[in-house]
């Protein structure tokens, strides 16, 4: 039996929606609890357990001054936490010598390694040196390193074999409600929800889409916002659209997303770098059946029965998949029932509560990790 509920406070740099995980886990723990440092306040989240932080996604130089102010609160709240928990990389990269300095534990959750290692341009090969050495050091310093597939685990437990017994598989969450009866009939449909990102294979969705042309049997739909970096993407989106390839719907809010999870059949999920997708989990728990790339994180959540795992970028293994399901409807239902079994049982906010409250059990709560 723990002393007291250790106090937790969770540091992200996106705004997080009701029903992200790690809100819903404050309300599920049994042994936490949680504070949320932020940019915006869920607005359901409790005022007196929110931390209004500045960070926003990617790097810029106004972090400097973002990380200076969480050094203020965490040495001003030292006393009244008893670990800070990271998410995103520099955060994770950065946070841990922060709390150091505030003399606060850490923990850091790696949410995937991503282009770094899995993009061969000289950018990201001249980026790993540094971040190798900025992740060693906040394992060291971190208490735990949690991470959200396998693939980035046993990758870090390889690259850093002192580290092996801090490092710690925790995976993701998403909410699954009850069942709803699902039947697949003709015409299929197909979804991508994804940035319109070249990484997130956006092409490959609209070449697959365009060899589908004219037949009634099948449509793809498209949401997501588009890149201010990849404009000839959007434009190459917007043409297809055009012509009837497939129906783009743009960036559409949380509910409506939902929405499009229960009215679709098959989620068609071609990204190439991916550490847990919520994208896959929140199709998984409408029952949708998956089909992508056998990368680490997919490959985790899209097993055998439960969908379909295809060599990286192969356009012609979709084709050939999708072409193979309008055949045969009734193993898309079959194959979606299986991916939401699955998600419910191992990737649940329940689960996820389950697993994380174990792992501040055995490392913020038994002594200390010997070194």
């Amino acid at each position: 039996m723990t002393p007291h509920r250790m106090r937790l406070l969770c540091v992200v740099n996106y705004r997080l929606p009701e029903s992200d995980y790690r809100v819903r886990y404050a309300e599920l723990s049994d042994v936490c609890d949680v504070f949320l440092a932020l940019p915006v306040q869920p607005h359901a989240f409790s005022p007196d357990r929110f931390v209004e932080v500045g960070f926003g996604e990617g790097v810029e130089w106004r972090d400097l001054n973002h990380f200076m102010h969480l050094a203020i609160v965490l040495f001003q709240r030292r006393h009244r936490l008893d670990c800070v928990h990271f998410f995103s990389t520099k955060l994770v990269l950065i946070g841990p010598m922060v709390a150091r300095l505030a003399g606060i534990r850490s923990l850091v959750t790696v949410t995937g390694l991503g282009r770094t290692f899995s993009n061969a341009s000289l950018r990201y090969r001249l980026l790993r040196g540094p971040y190798h050495l900025l992740l060693a050091t906040a394992i060291r310093l971190s208490r735990g390193a949690l991470f959200q597939n396998y693939g980035d685990l046993e990758t870090t437990r390889e690259e850093f074999p002192w580290a092996r017994s801090k490092c710690w598989f925790i995976g993701s969450g998403t909410q699954v409600g009850p069942a709803v009866a699902r039947k697949a009939t003709l015409p299929l449909r197909v979804l991508l929800v994804s940035r319109l990102l070249e990484s997130k294979g956006v092409n490959d969705f609209v070449e697959v889409a365009r060899s589908f042309f004219g037949d009634n049997r099948i449509h793809f739909t498209l949401i997501g916002p588009a890149s201010r970096s990849e404009p000839e993407l959007r434009d190459s989106v917007l043409a297809a659209a055009a012509k009837g390839e497939l129906t783009y719907l743009g960036q559409q809010d949380a509910a409506r997303v939902q929405q499009a999870y229960r009215v679709h059949d098959i989620l068609y999920f071609p990204s190439r770098s991916e550490g847990m997708s919520r994208v896959l989990l929140e199709a998984g728990a409408a029952a949708m059946c998956p089909i992508a790339y056998d990368i680490p994180g997919n490959r985790d959540v899209v097993r055998p029965g439960c969908g379909f795992l295809l060599p990286l970028a192969s356009t012609s293994s979709a084709t050939e998949t999708i072409r193979a399901l309008i055949t045969s409807p009734h193993q898309v239902t079959q194959f979606g029932r299986g991916f939401r079994h699955f998600i419910q049982t191992g990737y649940s906010d329940a689960a996820y509560a389950r697993r994380m409250d174990g792992l501040v059990r055995d490392l913020l709560l038994e002594p200390e990790i010997t070194r």
